[in-house]
């Protein structure tokens, strides 16, 4: 009984984890840079800015070397 109500609980938890890193996801691309930090919590918006990150620099090594990448 407990152990179930638990379960529900981290369940519920994580579903609500992964709305917020989501709407974090899409709002980086969108938003000021400033606007963007002071409108999530500090460790969402410490993840939306590696996620743009790791898309910059995604971007730039397929720029800069693209015949290692080739389809």
């Amino acid at each position: 009984m407990v152990e179930g109500w638990l379960q529900r609980l981290v369940d519920g938890m994580q579903g609500t984890m992964k709305a917020i890193i989501k709407r974090a996801h899409r709002n980086v691309i969108e938003m000021k840079l400033q606007d963007f930090i002071f409108s999530h919590p500090a460790q969402v918006a410490l993840l939306g800015l590696q996620f743009q990150w790791t898309a910059d620099t995604q971007a730039s090594v397929i720029e800069q070397f693209p015949c290692f990448f080739r389809v």
